[in-house]
């Protein structure tokens, strides 16, 4: 009953068929170090040790290691090769160079870590220079000699492009690397995209195409650009029909093919070469830098100009409104009075002084006047005579007569008097 409340699953899971028929699909199954060591048991069998004929292909001397990698090519293939540390010495026979042709002995290995393929060399022997290399060399020779690689026949680059045709691959790491240089510049492109193929035998003639249709769009520029790769890669842009299509375009154009140790005959007649293709946008982006570096400079100095300006027309403006203000009826009645009451601050100032003056002065005299008057004389023991009848004081006893009839005035009052007799002095 337990069993009967289980799921379909479990009860497959305890059928005794079943388990048996996973075991046995279990015992056929290989691992993936198996399958690997069947490979090579297989290929030291099949092939063993052979002789083979290629040219040294990316050869760039011997690894840190010691040992030597570099590839055997033809014009159908390309061979992974390696030449262990331990036997370099006695194997290679001749100079391993890029270009040469070489003879070869070894066999197939299999690196069960990735599963790569491989050919081990033991013995190098010398052929001589390779056919593709010679005829690289003879197509360059053969265009330099017809003028094409001249500094005269490159046409300047706009300084500040606006409409730019983009041709590379389309999905690339080189054309997100363009695209956001020009966006990052901030410059007023127009930005034309041609994805095309940049390797294989359908490169040359699509390329040759998308030259064809910059101008029907009035391109102002061309960038031709691909990312890194081997020389094998990069064989479409050493082709004779491109290299003549770029010649001949009537755009200028911006080769930025691989890296920056990386040379094809396109960059030989193309009218700039770049080292990378993100060099190659920003050497169109330049011009348009420098335009705002200068806007900003001239910006930044028409604002200080015009700041200078603004002072000192302020103060200017300050100036003749004071002297406006000065000169209206306001300020000058105000100044007027101003002037007034300052006068008559200076007059009544005068007065005062003078009048303090005047009053020490009158002091003065009083005081004199006082020492002399009658009054201060009579206080001393002295008194004033005259007729009774009036007149003048008597001052000579001579001007008296007898019976005469006087008037005697003292300090502390008067009285009548009568000349009774005269005496001679």
């Amino acid at each position: 009953m337990a069993q009967a409340g289980n799921s379909g699953n479990d009860l497959r899971q305890l059928n005794p068929l079943d388990s048996a028929a996973e075991a046995q699909r279990n015992e056929d199954s290989l691992t993936v170090a198996e399958l690997i060591a069947l490979a090579q048991d297989a290929l030291d069998d099949s092939v063993g040790g052979q002789w083979v004929t290629g040219e040294v292909f990316e050869y760039r001397g011997p690894h840190r290691s010691g040992h030597h990698y570099f590839k055997l090519r033809d014009k159908e293939a390309t061979l992974e090769v390696k030449i262990w540390r331990g036997t370099a010495k006695r194997a290679i026979q001749c100079p391993l160079e890029e270009g040469r042709t070489v003879r070869v002995h070894g066999q197939f290995d299999v690196w069960p870590p990735r599963g790569n393929l491989s050919f081990i060399i033991d013995r190098v022997e010398d052929v001589g220079v390779g056919d593709l290399a010679r005829q690289l060399e003879l197509l360059k020779e053969k265009l330099k000699a017809e003028g094409l690689f001249d500094e005269d026949l490159k046409k300047p680059i706009p300084l500040r492009p606006i409409k730019i045709a983009v041709l590379t691959g389309g999905g690339s790491a080189a054309e997100a690397d363009i695209l956001q240089t020009f966006k990052d510049s901030q410059g007023p492109f127009r930005i034309w995209m041609r994805p095309v193929v940049v390797q294989g035998a359908q490169a040359v003639g699509d390329i040759i195409q998308a030259l064809e249709e910059c101008a029907a769009v009035e391109a102002d520029v061309i960038l031709l650009a691909r990312g890194g790769g081997s020389l094998e890669d990069l064989w479409a842009f050493q082709e004779e029909p491109l290299v003549r299509a770029v010649s001949l375009c009537e755009i200028p154009i911006v080769s930025a093919i691989g890296h920056e140790s990386d040379f094809t005959l396109v960059d030989f007649v193309s009218d700039q070469r770049a080292k990378t293709p993100t060099a190659g946008a920003i050497s169109l982006c330049q011009g348009w830098r420098e335009a705002w570096d200068s806007w900003d400079w001239l910006w930044s100095k028409l604002n200080h100009g015009m700041e200078d300006l603004w002072q000192r027309k302020s103060r200017g403006l300050e100036r003749l409104t004071f002297r406006i203000q000065e000169q209206s009826p306001a300020r000058r009645l105000e100044s007027a009075q101003a002037r007034l009451q300052e006068a008559e601050y200076r007059l009544m100032n005068h007065m005062d002084k003078r009048l303090t003056e005047w009053n020490h002065r009158l002091s003065k005299a009083q005081a004199r006047l006082d020492s002399a008057s009658p009054e201060r004389v009579l206080g001393r023991g002295y008194a004033l005579v005259r007729p009774l009848e009036g007149g003048s004081y008597l001052k000579n006893p001579q001007d008296l007569q007898l019976g005469q009839a006087l008037e005697v005035q003292l300090s502390e009052g008067r009285f009548e008097a009568e000349v009774t007799g005269l005496k001679k002095a």
